[in-house]
């Protein structure tokens, strides 16, 4: 198995695999967030649930390929899948690793998984608000009554109009999470791009100010505190999917080398509107996930990506005028598709991995 790169020939293993899958269960949610990706969705989708029996189909094949770590996530909220029950019970037998990304508010309907296997769960919660906080809240004292250890992470999105509550927040998620993020909104129009930290000097400044005062805090409780970027940074090119050997599986069964180009939808970057246009490499309702992975064009695109050969269109000179900037289906370096102005990758948003 190889692919050809101008003149060079890059030969891949032939027992190359994906080390975890990521799982889309539901293109529905029960919020609506004002920043959220699905306001600017523009794409016809032939299930909006992930199939229970395409599910099972899956989970089969990364127990018989050794793929041992999945994660739900996607543009909805997993739990919603009527079916998630079931996926869970399925996941916790046939995967060592099950991370949940969820924003809370039905997490009490799974309680009696969670406490089950609290040893290969790690939850991933999106804070929103004090309503689901309490619901999680609720959880996290059950959990710990029971003396056992879980991996937890707190997601905290940060905005012009809501970094004032940080310090609360935060000293809220200290008691329960192993690990807080604080992340940027992507702009998806010119209102949330007034509401955005990127480029935002003062707000830069205040979530600065904020993790220096509660350092040592945040150092005895135990929980580690990270912070995205707030500047574009040229030196910063990591892609989380690519680097975790990770496949992005959709709600209609679909593959995807990330959630950034799942599906199609708009962004607001430097006040340009950018289009994002689905990439997809196949369909696991036809094809193994193994096969999918190791077929040439999907090959060689993980390899441009480990080898950072995009351009940086973010900081170029001519990003006020270049039409290549907005869309990623092409680029001035010839890639088609291309990951030029992901800022998942730039470390300026945190990326559900």
């Amino acid at each position: 198995m190889s692919f050809k790169i101008d003149e060079w020939i890059v030969k891949l293993d032939e027992n190359t695999r994906p080390k975890t899958i990521i799982v889309e269960p539901s293109l529905e949610c029960n919020f609506s967030c004002p920043y959220c990706f699905r306001r600017t969705f523009y794409e016809n989708i032939r299930r909006r649930f992930l199939d229970i029996e395409l599910f099972k189909k899956i989970s089969e094949e990364c127990y018989r390929e050794n793929i041992r770590k999945i994660v739900f996530t996607g543009f909805g909220e997993p739990t919603l899948n009527p079916y998630f029950h079931d996926m869970l019970d399925i996941s916790f037998r046939k995967f060592d690793k099950v991370v949940l990304n969820t924003n809370g508010s039905k997490i009490h309907e799974f309680e009696r998984e969670i406490l089950r296997n609290l040893d290969k769960l790690e939850l991933v919660v999106s804070i929103h608000g004090e309503d689901t906080f309490n619901i999680v809240e609720d959880l996290m004292k059950k959990v710990q009554e029971t003396g056992r250890k879980i991996h937890t992470r707190a997601i905290v999105v940060i905005s012009r109009s809501s970094y004032d509550s940080l310090i609360e927040i935060l000293d809220r998620c200290l008691k329960y999470f192993s690990i807080i993020i604080i992340t940027n909104i992507i702009p998806i129009d010119e209102r949330s791009l007034k509401d955005s930290c990127i480029d935002d000097q003062l707000c830069e400044n205040n979530v600065r100010n904020v993790l220096a005062k509660y350092g040592f805090k945040f150092m005895f409780s135990g929980s580690c505190v990270k912070s995205v970027d707030f500047k574009l940074r040229t030196s910063i090119f990591e892609c989380p999917f690519i680097d975790s050997k990770a496949i992005f599986i959709r709600s209609d069964g679909l593959v995807s080398p990330c959630m950034f180009m799942s599906h199609g939808w708009k962004l607001y970057l430097q006040g340009i509107e950018r289009t994002v246009t689905p990439v997809i490499y196949g369909d696991v309702s036809e094809n193994t996930i193994v096969d999918i992975w190791r077929s040439p064009i999907y090959a060689k695109f993980r390899f441009l990506v480990k080898m950072r050969q995009f351009p940086s269109c973010l900081d170029c000179d001519l990003v006020q005028y270049c039409t290549f900037t907005l869309s990623n289906e092409h680029d001035c370096w010839g890639n088609s598709p291309s990951c030029a102005f992901c800022p998942f990758a730039r470390k300026l948003a945190y990326c559900p991995t």
